[in-house]
């Protein structure tokens, strides 16, 4: 794929008129349709023969890395994000060549993201 393909603006949208907290502003981010649709393509067509180009020990990689994130949550070290009212908490998302972890914009997460992720990187080499 071309360079900046896979780019992403982040923006802040102004819940009222005149922000004077975070809390005023929803961020959201941007992505190229084109790349996504791409990625969406390859993702399917991958899917019938995968089996047979992944082994087992690297298809684990995915429920490994939930259930570490899952043992973050359940030990309240880590609490996922709501998207809209009546929602449900979404912690993360796995794609074949993407992670996203959705976590609370403070200090204290931030640093145990970093240990997830370091001790994730620890334990698959």
């Amino acid at each position: 794929m071309p360079n900046g393909l896979n780019d992403t603006n982040l923006v802040l949208i102004l819940k009222k008129k005149n922000p004077t907290v975070k809390g005023d502003l929803h961020p959201i981010a941007l992505c190229n349709v084109l790349c996504k649709v791409i990625t969406k393509i390859l993702a399917d067509r991958l899917k019938g023969f995968i089996s047979n180009v992944i082994s087992d020990a690297q298809s684990s990689f995915i429920s490994g890395f939930s259930g570490f994130i899952g043992k973050y949550e359940i030990n309240k070290w880590l609490h996922g994000c709501k998207v809209a009212k009546g929602a449900p908490v979404v912690s993360h998302m796995i794609f074949a060549d993407d992670s996203y972890l959705y976590y609370r914009s403070n200090e204290r997460e931030a640093t145990e993201i970093i240990e997830l992720l370091t001790k994730f990187e620890q334990a698959s080499g």
